[in-house]
């Protein structure tokens, strides 16, 4: 029996209703026997799909949580980042990450701030400079492809061709990020599946995957793919092979929830697929 418990500092949002953000992280970590030290960063009473949504931000506190665990000498096997809800944060995010990687703890970046080309309404172009520092304090790095293109300051394509898409993965590893990759994207000439990238800079090794997709936009997808993987990397596997069950994880996750009943609006319905996480520690 296995008794090494692994844990991991997760700084993300919170949603109250919607499976998005922390609301994803925990069952999903749960779920893969990871216990979650949860850092909120803007508190919500729902996800961002609904009008009127009360919040409470958190930079004040972000500080003082991080040495409040540093003080008690917590060890964490990941330190792992989603949605900031301003620059401030992002510096604070990159000072927490920076005090862990000197003590050789991986860092993973989701850098939340974008989609279909453009910044959540919540940003101006000052959080594109600000996730720039962040991500060099990063071992591996999701953005999607709007995400990718305001990194690269590109213009944003609906699609990519393989040669472009392997361009812009090696340029993001040119930022200071160890592993990098892109998600999510629609390649000219292909329309049933999603293509992910991934270089690693430190070996100029460069792969290119496929996984079947679904039409339409899931709200809180990105957020459980970069989870899955996060988990997996902390359970020993390869970036490939982690890339390849959070990819599988999402795309059956999807599945069940296009034939759900209820809302997309509402979130994923992460709780009809949770179990076959339960495998991956050992597989």
């Amino acid at each position: 029996m296995r008794t090494i418990t692994k844990r991991i500092l997760a700084i993300h949002d919170l949603s109250g209703f919607g499976f998005s953000s922390l609301m994803a992280v925990i069952p999903i970590m749960t779920a893969m026997e990871i216990q979650v030290c949860a850092l909120p960063t803007v508190i919500l009473s729902a996800n961002t799909c609904y009008d009127g949504i009360q919040s409470v931000d958190m930079t004040t506190h972000l500080k003082a949580f991080a040495t409040h665990w540093q003080d008690l000498d917590l060890h964490f096997d990941a330190v792992y980042s989603g949605f900031l809800g301003s620059p401030e944060q992002a510096r604070i995010v990159a000072g927490i990450m920076a005090y862990y990687r000197e003590r050789n703890v991986p860092c993973i970046v989701d850098p939340v701030m974008a989609d279909k080309g453009e910044l959540y309404s919540c940003f101006d172009r000052s959080i594109v400079d600000a996730m720039r520092q962040l991500i060099r304090q990063a071992d591996v790095i999701t953005p999607n492809l709007s995400e990718a293109a305001l990194l690269l300051s590109e213009s944003y394509p609906e699609r990519l061709s393989a040669g472009q898409l392997e361009d812009w993965t090696r340029r993001l590893g040119e930022l200071g990020c160890r592993n990098t990759l892109i998600t999510g994207v629609l390649l000219k000439g292909m329309n049933s599946q999603h293509s992910i990238s991934a270089y690693n800079s430190e070996h100029d090794q460069y792969r290119h995957l496929q996984h079947k997709a679904f039409a339409g936009d899931f709200p809180g997808s990105g957020d459980i793919f970069a989870t899955v993987l996060t988990g997996a990397l902390v359970w020993g596997k390869s970036l490939i092979r982690a890339i390849d069950i959070a990819g599988e994880f999402v795309y059956q996750t999807i599945e069940h929830t296009a034939l759900s009943p209820r809302p997309l609006s509402e979130g994923i319905a992460l709780e009809k697929t949770l179990h076959r996480l339960h495998s991956i520690p050992d597989a």
